[in-house]
């Protein structure tokens, strides 16, 4: 007997006739190993004398190896060199995120690219619009493609695009909240903010998803005008997204800041991931509501408590960005 089932109803039994077939079996699978053992410590003391020639070898083959992962999937994002100048010159025509191209491309769909141009003049782009406009993949698709580029790697880029290095790149992108840690979202962004704040200088790229949010929209406002304001005064590169309408007027007024806005379509209720710089776009939020189904009877309630100004002056860039694209 082997062994007997929890229940105790099973035994698990090895007929005697077996026993001794068993036993001679186990006794060569021994064998057998110690044969492998054999072998390969003879092989071993053969090869010793070359591991240094192997070593050699096989970081010439890894290095080889990589070359090509590279250029393979340089030649899948259709991926260039864009021009590398000394000086700060951002200069991104018809960048594409790697990872969405890529979805996109096998999906059969259709990747709208990314247009933006940073330069000594206006080192600081603030981008607004809606919801789901697109404002975080294109922070994502600067960033990553900086990355990319001071990696080694060809970039999604059109090849007269314009690019320096920088020696930060400092990031500020999703909710960070932690239990564990004890942050809120308004104190991660915090945390998050004070970090990037202590470190940047002017040869810095910042990248800043929502900031001052997470709290009271005034009180936020206020310290998102005191870090954009913070930003521009180090001389510091960077492209931060924001609703604030207090931080959109802001960077009309500071002299390295400029707006820029995700373009929308408010016919079809419709986002077009168009980024277009000059001027603030609004957040479209009861256009992006109803878009979505919430119920109209609550949006138009909503639009009652909302305060006559923020909403006067909502209408105003919602009706500028309506001809702009008539134009268009």
């Amino acid at each position: 007997m082997h062994s007997k089932s929890e229940s105790g109803k099973t035994i698990f039994i090895e007929p005697g006739a077996t026993i001794a077939i068993n036993n001679e079996v186990a006794e060569l699978e021994i064998d057998e190993q110690r044969e492998v053992n054999r072998i390969l410590r003879e092989l071993c003391a053969l090869i010793k004398p070359y591991v240094p020639e192997l070593k050699k070898g096989f970081n010439v083959l890894s290095f080889v190896d990589f070359l090509r992962a590279k250029a393979l999937f340089a030649v899948e994002l259709n991926a260039n060199l864009p021009e590398i100048k000394e000086g700060f010159d951002l200069n991104i025509i018809s960048a594409y995120h790697p990872l969405l191209f890529l979805q996109n491309k096998r999906s059969g769909r259709k990747t709208i690219p990314l247009t933006v141009n940073l330069n000594s003049e206006n080192r600081v782009l603030v981008i607004s619009g809606p919801n789901a406009g697109g404002k975080t993949i294109a922070l994502k698709t600067i960033g990553l493609l900086q990355m990319m580029l001071q990696s080694g790697l060809l970039i999604s880029v059109n090849e007269n695009s314009t690019y320096c290095f920088f020696e930060k790149i400092l990031i500020d992108i999703g909710d960070t909240q932690s239990i564990e840690n004890e942050l809120s979202t308004y104190s991660a962004k915090l945390k998050s903010m004070t970090s990037i704040l202590n470190e940047i200088n002017e040869s810095t790229l910042v990248l800043m998803d929502e900031f001052g949010s997470g709290t009271d929209p005034e009180l936020g406002g206020a310290i998102a005008e005191a870090v954009l304001e913070s930003i521009e005064s180090s001389k510091t590169k960077g492209v931060i997204t924001s609703h604030f309408s207090n931080v959109k007027l802001l960077a009309e007024k500071l002299p390295g800041t400029f707006n820029g806005c995700m373009l929308f379509d408010i016919e079809q209720l419709e986002p077009k991931y168009i980024l277009s710089v000059g001027e603030p776009g609004s957040s479209y939020t009861f256009e992006v509501a109803e878009r979505v189904g919430f119920p109209k009877h609550i949006i138009e309630r909503a639009k009652q408590k909302v305060d006559k100004d923020k909403l006067k002056v909502k209408q105003i860039i919602s009706r500028s960005a309506v001809a702009k694209n008539k134009i268009r």
